[in-house]
């Protein structure tokens, strides 16, 4: 196993939405104070040329023939 963080770059906060909170095959809804609370904290992080410092947890299991 290997664990890793993989920067993730976001070009704005509807890139954020469809790559990280819709991601998911179920269909779910963030309650308005919520969904107002994480685009308020994703927009602390934004820039001119999106929002780059967020790092993603990875892990890769390598598996070998045996």
């Amino acid at each position: 196993e290997l664990f890793f963080l993989s920067p993730m770059v976001f070009e704005s906060f509807e890139d954020f939405g469809n790559r990280v909170i819709k991601v998911t095959h179920t269909q779910h809804e963030l309650a308005d104070d919520l969904y107002a609370h994480v685009k308020q904290k994703f927009m602390e992080h934004a820039g001119e040329d999106g929002a780059r410092c967020f790092d993603m947890p990875m892990r890769v299991d390598l598996l070998a023939k045996s």
